[in-house]
């Protein structure tokens, strides 16, 4: 998280991008996972213009911290999904 690297990984079905999300002043505070659907011809390039919109978005939304908390608690509520850590190292 704080190095701010990007990863990606891509099988047959589903291709997954990792991408820092920063706070207000640039520095990261987190890590996005951001899944989408796989297609042929796709390319690192395109996953990344598919994803950071995504984060962009996410991004706007959150001040500080605690406001990356409050939102990963709202997508958890929507989706009966995973909830994000930003405590657990590596995430």
């Amino acid at each position: 998280i704080t190095e701010g690297k990007r990863h990606y990984e891509r099988n047959k079905k589903t291709t997954r991008i990792t991408l820092p999300l920063t706070d207000r002043n640039g520095d990261p505070v987190a890590a996005l996972r951001v899944e989408i659907k796989s297609f042929a011809g796709q390319t690192r390039a395109n996953a990344l213009t598919r994803a950071i919109p995504i984060v962009e978005l996410m991004q706007r939304q959150i001040l500080d911290l605690k406001d990356l908390y409050q939102l990963s608690h709202l997508f958890r509520a929507i989706r009966g999904g995973t909830c994000l850590d930003a405590t657990k190292p590596g995430v």
